[in-house]
């Protein structure tokens, strides 16, 4: 199993948020199967994104990419 940077971070923030409910249940399943929690499944989704992104954008004041911290 792949561990991304932001995974291993020890220190962790609380977000609220809203999603579609049938969207929602199908990661709940996801990560079922894949044998993970939610949470781990969503920190992987978002580390792939921010790559994403990352690797299209050039941004001059964020040296270190969208997910530094300052």
């Amino acid at each position: 199993m792949r561990v991304g940077k932001m995974a291993r971070s020890l220190h962790k923030s609380y977000i609220t948020t809203t999603l579609n409910t049938g969207f929602l249940k199908s990661c709940k399943v996801l990560a079922a199967r894949k044998g993970l929690c939610l949470n781990q499944l969503l920190e992987e989704v978002l580390e792939d994104l921010l790559r994403k992104y990352e690797s299209t954008e050039h941004h001059p004041s964020e040296p270190g990419g969208i997910h530094s911290e300052k």
